[in-house]
């Protein structure tokens, strides 16, 4: 799987798309994720989280944990929720996942754009 960063018109990476760490442990639909130093803060219990590949895997932040280890090292625990398909130009949200992320993948912030897709009514019932 990859992460496709999106990028101001600078052609800098937006830091709310910028990845928040790699997966480090995968135990079924619970994921943990080790947060880069810099992107430590931006996690927040509660917050939609997305890993890409052929399609979006979005997980819920359950807990964040900072070790007692020197350095410390700041710990996500993620629950994997569904994904966002594509289908027909358009994208929606389904329960439950086709493809599990892997060891390494990059875990980000799901943007506004994200959870307007996974919040949306749906139209019709799936198909």
């Amino acid at each position: 799987m990859t992460v496709t960063l999106l990028r101001s018109d600078h052609g800098a990476p937006e830091l709310d798309d910028a990845p928040l760490g790699p997966i480090v442990k995968i135990n079924g639909a619970n994921l943990l994720a080790r947060a880069n130093d810099e992107n430590e803060q931006r996690a927040k219990v509660g917050s939609l989280v997305k890993i890409g590949g052929e399609n979006d895997v979005i997980g819920i932040v359950e807990s964040i944990e900072i070790s007692d280890t020197s350095p410390p090292r700041t710990t996500i625990s993620i629950d994997l929720i569904g994904e966002i398909q594509h289908r027909d130009g358009r994208r929606f949200f389904t329960r439950g996942v086709s493809n599990l992320p892997g060891i390494s993948d990059s875990v980000c912030p799901a943007g506004k754009d994200v959870s307007t897709v996974v919040y949306a009514q749906p139209a019709a019932p799936p198909a």
